[in-house]
C-alpha cells in the first residue's frame, strides 16, 4: 500500500513539474537576440544601447507581411521597394544574385539613452541563426510611421558568428523618433 501511495505522489510531482515548465512558454527569435554596442557608449543619461524589441507590434506585423509575400514563391528582396532593392543589391559582391537572399531575422529595435551629437555606432547582434565568417549578409533598417515602413539597406558583416551593423546618427534618430526594426538577409 505504501509503495502505491509513494508512486502516486511521485507521478503527481512529475506532472506538476512538467506543467510548470511548459507554462513558461517557448522562446521566440526576438527574445533570443543579444546586442553589444561597440566603442564608447557612455552618455550623460547612462549607458547607450540599441537592443532587440521582441514585443514590437510593427515588426511582428511586418514579419507577417514578408512571410506571406515569400509564401507566394517570390524572393524576399522583391518585398522591398525598387530603391531599397537597388541599394541592397549594391552592397552585394559582384555576381551575387540578390534573389537568392533569405530573410533569417526580423525584430524591433529600441534605443536607450541617446544623446544628440553622439555620432555613429557599430552594433553586434547575436541572433538565433548561426552565421559564418565571410558569409554574404546584408541588413535592412525599417522605420515605421504607424502605417508605412521605409526600408534602408545597410552593410552588415559577420564577426565571431554575430551580425555587425553600422548605424549612422541619422538612423539612430529615426529609430528614436519612429518605430525601428531590422531585417537580416543572407
Amino acid at each position: 500500500m505504501n509503495k502505491k501511495l509513494l508512486c502516486l505522489a511521485m507521478v503527481c510531482v512529475m506532472l506538476f513539474s512538467c506543467g510548470a515548465a511548459l507554462a513558461a512558454g517557448s522562446r521566440g527569435t526576438g527574445n533570443m537576440i543579444t546586442t553589444t554596442v561597440l566603442g564608447e557608449n557612455q552618455t550623460p543619461l547612462g549607458l547607450f544601447g540599441i537592443t532587440a524589441d521582441p514585443n514590437s507590434a510593427d515588426a511582428q506585423k511586418e514579419l507577417a507581411k514578408v512571410t506571406a509575400f515569400v509564401g507566394t514563391g517570390k524572393a524576399a528582396i522583391e518585398y522591398f521597394d525598387a530603391a531599397a532593392q537597388q541599394g541592397l543589391a549594391s552592397l552585394l559582391p559582384a555576381g551575387f544574385d540578390p534573389k537568392t537572399l533569405k530573410l533569417n531575422e526580423m525584430f524591433g529595435l529600441l534605443v536607450q539613452n541617446y544623446v544628440e551629437g553622439m555620432g555613429d555606432v557599430d552594433v553586434l547582434f547575436d541572433c538565433a541563426t548561426p552565421y559564418a565568417a565571410g558569409q554574404t549578409i546584408v541588413a535592412m533598417l525599417g522605420i515605421s510611421d504607424g502605417s508605412n515602413v521605409i526600408w534602408t539597406p545597410m552593410a552588415a558583416t559577420v564577426e565571431n558568428g554575430q551580425v555587425k551593423v553600422h548605424f549612422t546618427e541619422a538612423q539612430i534618430k529615426a529609430i528614436v523618433n519612429g518605430s525601428g526594426m531590422i531585417a537580416v538577409l543572407n
